[in-house]
């Protein structure tokens, strides 16, 4: 009955703190949700935003990619 009522308290601190972002915000994730991972949790989701914008980086950098040549003329070649 204690862990329940320390839970329910959590909750309602966590609202009355961050309002809607506690339970719906308007983009991402439920802060609720996010003070309840573990560090690993955490890291990996870091890692994972990390790696996210280092290929926009990338792509930014290089551009578009580029189309593939077209086939050569004639038929194609036969299997052998």
């Amino acid at each position: 009955r204690l862990e329940g009522d320390v839970l329910s308290s959590a909750q309602a601190r966590g609202r009355e703190v961050y309002g809607d972002d506690w339970d719906a915000p308007s983009e991402g994730v439920p802060l609720r949700d996010l003070f309840a991972l573990s560090d690993v949790e955490v890291r990996q989701l870091q890692l994972e935003a990390r790696n996210a914008k280092a290929l926009d980086a990338i792509e930014k950098i290089a551009g578009p990619p580029k189309p593939k040549p077209p086939p050569p003329p004639g038929p194609p070649p036969s299997p052998s």
